[in-house]
């Protein structure tokens, strides 16, 4: 499927913390009504100014402080408003290509199906953070993947949530599998 597939109805986009800046770009260009996250931190306040000046909305809030609140903010502005959801779903410290729950939730709370999204540059600089956050180089290739949309009930029990944690999670490590494969 292709990405303007997607973009007729809201939806909820997973993508790894090292793919925000090439997501933003997407997003921007697709010129999508997007609702994210970012952390208290300082880091999550540069992030939320230039996130605003693009016209996102932002809840704030991680999963260490007031991230329940912050998926109810998104919650509030992808059902009454529209607006899509972004979320990097392996959260703002980590552990890297791991899925937190929280996407599960905001799925299961909103009705709004989950589409897992990565990519790669064929040329890019890579950050030494713990994420390995890379900046494209100006006119470089790239290439984006999405999965099929992934549904969450509103009725599941707790193994049942694990499980489609795990879907997203495996089908993110699959399409970064393939996009890194890419340009080898």
């Amino acid at each position: 499927m292709s990405f303007n597939e997607y973009t007729q109805e809201p939806a909820i986009y997973a993508h790894w913390h090292q793919d925000i800046i090439p997501a933003v770009a997407i997003f921007c260009v697709k010129k999508l009504k997007m609702c994210t996250m970012a952390s208290l931190s300082t880091d999550g306040e540069i992030i939320t100014q230039f996130l605003k000046y693009l016209n996102f909305k932002i809840a704030r809030g991680s999963q260490a402080k007031r991230g329940s609140q912050a998926l109810e903010e998104m919650g509030s502005w992808t059902t009454h408003y529209r607006y899509n959801g972004a979320l990097a779903v392996d959260g703002s410290r980590g552990p890297k290509y791991v899925v937190k729950k929280g996407i599960i939730k905001l799925a299961q709370n909103t009705g709004l199906p989950i589409i897992a999204g990565t990519g790669s540059f064929k040329r890019r600089f890579t950050f030494s953070s713990w994420d390995k956050m890379y900046l494209p180089y100006p006119f470089s290739k790239g290439v984006a993947f999405y999965s099929d949309p992934i549904y969450v009930p509103k009725n599941i029990t707790d193994e049942e949530l694990e499980m489609k944690r795990l879907e997203v999670e495996n089908t993110l490590l699959m399409l970064k599998k393939k996009a890194e494969a890419y340009f080898s």
